[in-house]
């Protein structure tokens, strides 16, 4: 059983990406399974405005979604989905089938309630790949931005690219890095030093690789079947993800989590 601690406030993390395809959704969704399977009450959001699928990663339908509140046409306890007594999806729909504009005070209503009303322990926004304005919404309100990435060289120069615009925004201290579809030890610590090769010869700063997941074929079939990993019985992929919980519950232990953003007090 991870190490735990009793806490009043979520911890709000952003799981971003400079491009898709490298496994950010899938990660989020077994990383919320992880916590929630060590007592933690967890919220994944679904910050992927376009083409949402955080409720396909767990095989659910809830029938309201984060449009539903964002155009007031229901409460946000209408639209949490409780996936059982320590995990909740704020599910969305793809912009196929319902439209609006996005308002972004309507977003930070939204992080309002969550971190007044109700008792996460944490919140995971899964957002969209790549750079948008709700994205920089999205890494304003967290204490945490951890970039997925994997050794594709489109991935390295993306993540790259996504980070260099987001020290505009955040301190460099919350920007984590999570390594997915590695082979070895030796593929590892190889993306990880091109990245920080990088990051400090252009950006005079070098980030913390938290977690890394390695290349499976039981993580493709549980997208396919619409089953988490970290329900199977590999015991191997589930310690990867505990380490990541680990981490996570480790910082929120000893780091004063606080929601004095400037954003959320406009």
């Amino acid at each position: 059983m991870i190490d735990l601690k009793i806490k009043n406030l979520p911890l709000i993390i952003s799981i971003v990406s400079g491009k898709g395809g490298v496994g950010k959704s899938i990660i989020t969704a077994n990383l919320a399974n992880t916590l929630a399977n060590n007592e933690q009450k967890v919220l994944v959001w679904d910050g992927n405005y376009n083409f949402p699928n955080q409720h396909i990663m767990f095989g659910i339908e809830p029938p309201y979604r984060a449009k539903d509140t964002y155009m007031g046409r229901v409460n946000l306890n209408s639209v949490i989905y409780k996936i059982n007594d320590h995990l909740y999806l704020l599910a969305d729909y793809s912009v196929n089938e319902i439209e609006l504009e996005i308002d972004i005070d309507t977003i930070l209503n939204v992080v309002k309630q969550l971190i007044t009303n109700y008792d996460f322990d944490f919140i995971l926004i899964d957002t969209a790949a790549g750079l948008s304005e709700l994205l920089l919404n999205f890494i304003n309100i967290s204490h945490l931005v951890c970039v997925v990435l994997d050794d594709n060289p489109s991935s390295l120069i993306d993540s790259y690219a996504l980070i260099k615009i987001f020290l505009r925004f955040v301190n460099p201290e919350q920007i984590k890095l999570i390594i997915n579809n590695i082979i070895d030890n030796e593929d590892f610590n190889e993306i990880t030093t091109k990245i920080n090769l990088v990051s400090k010869n252009f950006l005079r700063q070098s980030f913390e690789t938290i977690g890394y997941l390695p290349y499976d074929r039981e993580i493709h079939k549980s997208v396919i079947h619409q089953e988490l990993f970290t329900n199977s019985g590999n015991e191997q992929l589930k310690k990867y993800m505990e380490n990541l919980a680990q981490y996570f519950i480790d910082y929120y232990k000893y780091n004063n989590i606080e929601t004095t953003f400037g954003i959320l007090q406009e």
